[in-house]
């Protein structure tokens, strides 16, 4: 290429960018990204990234005893950067997770997040909370514009909160129990603090004393982290061989199976559901009665019923060690030689059970006399 052409085609680009610029196009693209936005990847983009401050007093010490305003919404939309999953009333130290907030009403002074480190209810005193403000301005890069937090008054150390905004924020350092909730997911309590006035603003500095402006400027509420799953490991199963009584004389059958907790969770009403267990008793046996009884290492019998041969019985608690006796009676006619499958059930009904893998348990029982009974499987 000629010099003289070099020259033509430097001065052409000259005039391309001249142009560019005048038309207000920006020949370099500076990164920019929306808070709350969706990357191209799909993932959520966070507005903030802070770290809470632990064992605080939370939101209703302070003065957010009413919480009428409610101006102030945080969405079941809490998800967690740091773990998939949780054992059930464990508690859980320097958690990350992810909080999208929303105010639909006019800019909000100096909001503190409170989390409820114990999953108490936070409308109510007791407890201790991971508390955390927001910045004036946006740390992270690329920045986020527009930007909801915004310092509302000079030397205002607390972010106040623009209108009509949606936003996710990061939560580091959180303090939570892994308590399940009726999807098997831990939820956290939590409340939001706020001030509707510059002067409310004025006084935040930071966790240790971001208060509402008075009783009504809050919001409060309970939330699941929708992406971690509670494990529950109450594994209540037929232990040792099934016992079958067959008396000639009376015509009756009488069956014996012993259900025990090899754990390593207690099963029971307080952790959200009894053990139940259900034997549809095969024909030619006629079920007479069912009882529930020898309760060992804590375990409490409930109620034991049937229907024609659908027995169904629950155990009202089942300690990690516990074990009860479930006794079938039933008549069966003279001169039946039938080879007869029976298999019990057992589950943990309630919500927060996912039956763990493995339950698979024979208790094998066997008798030469007319009627035959054998592999009692428990599912």
């Amino acid at each position: 290429m000629s010099s003289s052409m070099r020259e033509r085609l430097g001065r052409l680009a000259r005039f391309a960018f001249c142009i560019a610029m005048l038309s207000g196009f920006t020949p370099i693209a500076f990164a920019q990204t929306a808070c709350g936005s969706t990357t191209p990847g799909g993932a959520d983009v966070i507005c903030t990234q802070q770290t809470a401050v632990t064992g605080q007093s939370c939101g209703f010490v302070r003065g957010g005893t009413n919480c009428t305003a409610n101006d102030f919404i945080g969405n079941a939309d809490v998800t967690s950067n740091t773990v998939a999953d949780c054992h059930i009333g464990d508690v859980l130290t320097n958690q990350s997770l992810s909080f999208r907030i929303t105010s639909a009403s006019t800019a909000r002074f100096s909001p503190g997040l409170f989390i409820g480190e114990q999953s108490q209810p936070l409308n109510a005193a007791g407890g201790t909370c991971s508390v955390v403000t927001f910045p004036t301005s946006s740390t992270l890069v690329p920045a986020r514009t527009p930007f909801p937090w915004v310092a509302a008054t000079a030397g205002d150390a607390c972010g106040s909160y623009t209108k009509d905004s949606t936003s996710l924020e990061q939560v580091d350092g959180v303090t939570f129990v892994c308590d399940p909730d009726v999807n098997n997911n831990p939820q956290v309590t939590f409340m939001i603090v706020y001030a509707n006035n510059q002067a409310g603003a004025s006084v935040c500095t930071g966790p240790a004393n971001v208060a509402p402006e008075n009783a009504s400027k809050c919001s409060v509420g309970g939330t699941p982290i929708t992406n971690v799953v509670v494990t529950y490991e109450a594994n209540p199963t037929c232990t040792g061989a099934s016992t079958v009584t067959y008396d000639p004389v009376a015509g009756t059958v009488t069956v014996k199976f012993t259900i025990t907790n090899s754990g390593p969770d207690d099963a029971g009403p307080a952790l959200g559901g009894d053990v139940t267990f259900q034997d549809v008793v095969p024909a030619p046996i006629v079920v007479t009665t069912t009882t529930c009884g020898n309760p060992l290492g804590g375990a409490v019998c409930g109620a034991v019923t049937h229907v024609g041969n659908d027995v169904t019985g629950s155990i009202t608690t089942l300690p990690v060690g516990g074990s009860v006796e479930i006794t079938i009676v039933g008549t069966v006619g003279g001169g039946f030689t039938d080879l007869i499958n029976n298999v019990p059930t057992i589950s943990v009904n309630g919500t927060i059970v996912t039956v763990p893998g493995g339950w698979l348990n024979t208790c094998p029982a066997s008798t030469t006399l007319p009627v035959h009974l054998q592999s009692f499987d428990v599912k």
